[in-house]
């Protein structure tokens, strides 16, 4: 029908057209004709798996085993706290589109994977953390009342799983199992690649452990200080400690930040960590007061490999 109406409105303008004006009408239908050839073009873009997940990593991880068969939206963007973030109307709308949604156990999932789940009936939503053992956040450094009221840690929080884990490769080859089978199951046809994709992912994963490792395990220090407690698998995974500033997501309070500065001048800690999403005014404070420096590294970054090698010679002051 659209045809029909499109050579209609052609001969109608014939019956005007004289001379030049035919050169002009040629180019018209030559530039239509080609518009509507790339119909077929945008319907194979279309073809791709739309999946969402909650974090940059996770993007990583599902387009090295989805690879061109997936088109990925992050909800929490760069700069934004797990924590705290909320969708925008826009990716509300994205979403009801998307076919699968791979939560990894962050916070604001608590609220929004049910609101979007009704939203969005039909999409598959797997939770990638589920299976996997979970470590407690810290125990206070302190152990004097004064510290825990300070600080925080005898609210609710106390004791509840870290969220983090993907900062251990090792968690990451088990979540990535659940990526591939997710993606085989929705995209039959592509199974084998999305094999192939996997087994190289893990192996990735398998030498980055095998790095990591090697350093930690020449690490002059066994510790570090972090702003925020995001870095505990990876610490568990690797022999090392954190040491936070915020506890529960509160700034100590003055004997609190005086303690932590008596440690690390006795730790000879010189370096403290922070994220791009923490507030950093008592890091700097700290730092100031050690006499050291205050360092960015970033868990929600979406080049996971590069990165966790960098964090890793961060932490145990390893120079590249």
């Amino acid at each position: 029908m659209y045809m029909n109406g499109f050579q209609s409105l052609i001969f109608k303008m014939s019956n005007n057209i004289t001379g030049r004006g035919w050169v002009n009408l040629l180019l018209i239908v030559l530039c239509v004709s080609l518009l509507i050839a790339s119909v077929p073009l945008s319907a194979a873009i279309s073809e791709k798996t739309a999946i969402a997940v909650s974090i940059s990593p996770q993007k990583y991880f599902v387009e090295r085993i989805g690879g061109k068969y997936v088109d990925v939206l992050v909800m929490v963007a760069p700069g934004q706290s797990p924590a705290t973030y909320a969708p925008t109307p826009k990716q509300m709308v994205k979403l009801s589109n998307a076919q699968i949604y791979f939560g990894i156990g962050v916070p604001f999932e608590k609220i929004w994977i049910q609101r979007i789940a009704k939203m969005n009936p039909q999409m598959h939503i797997v939770q990638m953390e589920q299976g996997l053992t979970f470590r407690s956040m810290e125990k206070p450094m302190q152990k004097s009342k004064q510290y825990m009221r300070d600080t925080g840690q005898y609210h609710r929080h106390y004791g509840e799983p870290d969220p983090h884990v993907w900062t251990n490769p090792r968690l990451v080859v088990r979540m990535a199992a659940k990526i591939k089978a997710a993606l085989i199951e929705h995209a039959p046809t592509h199974k084998q690649e999305f094999q192939e994709n996997y087994r190289l992912f893990v192996q990735d994963l398998g030498d980055l452990d095998e790095y990591i490792g090697e350093l930690c395990k020449n690490a002059a220090s066994k510790q570090f200080m972090v702003f925020h407690p995001s870095w505990g698998y990876f610490a568990d995974a690797y022999g090392l400690r954190q040491i936070s500033i915020e506890s529960e997501g509160k700034l100590p309070g003055a004997k609190s930040l005086s303690s932590l500065v008596d440690f690390a001048k006795r730790e000879n800690i010189k370096i403290i960590f922070v994220q791009q999403q923490s507030r950093q005014r008592n890091a700097a404070t700290i730092a100031q007061a050690i006499n050291g420096a205050v360092v960015h590294v970033d868990p929600l970054a979406e080049n996971y490999i590069d990165n966790l090698k960098h964090v890793a010679h961060a932490f145990t002051g390893m120079a590249k």
